[in-house]
């Protein structure tokens, strides 16, 4: 669980709602609430942290010429 995360029980109707198929449209609380961000935190839990860097920073852009059949 992320630490910024104050209700256990709202992450995990989240985590619940993602598994159940649920759209995140369906979060229920009121958007800009803490309750909101427990429940989109659980609902997001198991995707992957954005990378600061970038999308274009995050792989080598050598490999990225390599893999395209292009020379570097």
């Amino acid at each position: 669980m992320p630490s910024f995360v104050v209700s256990q029980t709202v992450f995990e109707e989240g985590k619940a709602a993602k598994a159940a198929g649920k759209p995140y449209t369906d979060d229920p609380y009121r958007a800009g609430s803490q309750d909101s961000a427990d429940w989109l935190a659980g609902y997001t839990a198991d995707e992957a942290e954005p990378s600061a860097a970038g999308p274009d920073e995050a792989v080598d852009p050598s490999a990225v010429k390599v893999a395209a059949g292009r020379e570097p």
